[in-house]
């Protein structure tokens, strides 16, 4: 069985994608370093130090912040004027076939990527949309909205037992 799709990626779109591709590592100092902050602003606080205790504080807020919020604003603002500079200011299409042992993905440029399901991390489904992340660079996008051929329940039934099965063998 073949699934195929049509996907006009608009910038809220993109945004919402950063969150999910901007690099573990810093989530990871993020909420080190929010945590950190938290805990010494407190613990100012707590020994009279009230001014630096909440300065403290206040830097754990933003950098939590910078990561959730500012840093995939920023990114998906940028990846999106970027690819659309690209085009010649059109706008972003992804057409995204999925077959049983690979998915090609076309861009509006007519590129063709060819993707590994092996290669496949993670599938993360909102409201009106797919994310489907494979290795560290490619973000892929599916709208609820957006098949041409199969549904979404036919995507995941052929997605999530290869997920599942690529993670056991990381485990």
């Amino acid at each position: 069985m073949t699934i195929r799709t049509r996907n006009e990626i608009t910038e809220k779109d993109m945004i919402e994608v950063m969150k999910f591709g901007i690099p573990k590592i810093y989530s990871i100092m993020s909420i080190g370093f929010g945590i950190l902050g938290i805990s010494m602003g407190i613990y100012g606080v707590s020994n009279g130090k009230v001014f630096t205790g909440i300065a403290s504080i206040a830097l754990a807020i933003g950098i939590v912040f910078w990561r959730y919020y500012y840093l995939p604003r920023k990114m998906g603002k940028m990846q999106y004027r970027g690819k659309k500079e690209s085009q010649n200011g059109r706008g972003m299409v992804q057409n995204v076939n999925f077959f049983n042992n690979h998915a090609e993905m076309i861009t509006s440029d007519s590129k063709m990527i060819k993707l590994k399901y092996s290669d496949m991390q993670m599938l993360k489904e909102m409201k009106d949309k797919l994310i489907i992340i494979f290795g560290k660079n490619v973000i892929m996008l599916i709208k609820k909205d957006g098949f041409k051929e199969g549904n979404i329940d036919d995507l995941k039934n052929l997605l999530v037992p290869i997920i599942e099965k690529n993670n056991s063998k990381k485990a």
